[in-house]
Parts: C-alpha cells; sequence; structure tokens
C-alpha cells in the first residue's frame, strides 16, 4: 500500500472511532493533527459529523472476540425466538 492510501486508512479508523465513541473529540482532533490536519480543520470536521451508529465501515470488527461470539450466536438463535409465523393464532 502507498503511504497516501495508509494516511486514508488512519483518517477513515479516527472518522469511525469517535462517531463510535471509541474517541473523544479531543483525542480525535490530536490524532488528526498528528494525520498532518490543522486544529481548526480537524475539529470543524469531527464536529460537522453525527454520531450514529456505523455499521460495517471497515469490513472488520474491533469488537471483543468473546462478544463477538455471544453476538453471533444471538443472531443464528433468530435474536427474537420464535418467528412470527410460528406463533398459534388460535384463541379458543
Amino acid at each position: 500500500m502507498t503511504d497516501r492510501l495508509e494516511k486514508h486508512d488512519d483518517v477513515i479508523e479516527v472518522f469511525t472511532d469517535y462517531k463510535t465513541g471509541m474517541r473523544t473529540l479531543a483525542t480525535a482532533t490530536a490524532e488528526m493533527k498528528k494525520l498532518g490536519f490543522e486544529e481548526g480543520v480537524a475539529r470543524a470536521l469531527l464536529k460537522a459529523m453525527k454520531r450514529d451508529n456505523v455499521i460495517d465501515i471497515r469490513g472488520y470488527s474491533k469488537e471483543v472476540p468473546r462478544l463477538a461470539e455471544g453476538r453471533r450466536r444471538w443472531k443464528e438463535r433468530g435474536a427474537c425466538g420464535k418467528a412470527a409465523s410460528n406463533v398459534e393464532t388460535d384463541n379458543k
């Protein structure tokens, strides 16, 4: 990977970490300064972003393995138990 693309990936990491709440505005701004942004520009970029859920932007997860395993099993189970089609509608 070229140096430019590595920096691009690092900026994406900072954005996603900030959006998911893993970094504060101060720490994200400091990291952006290390990557070559001016402090005011970095702060404005981060403040303009909404801190909504970020799903699958990286292509991998920073989730702890034991939590990822639990989430996988929860999804396999059907998340909510029985599907709506399996519910009896006979109310005798």
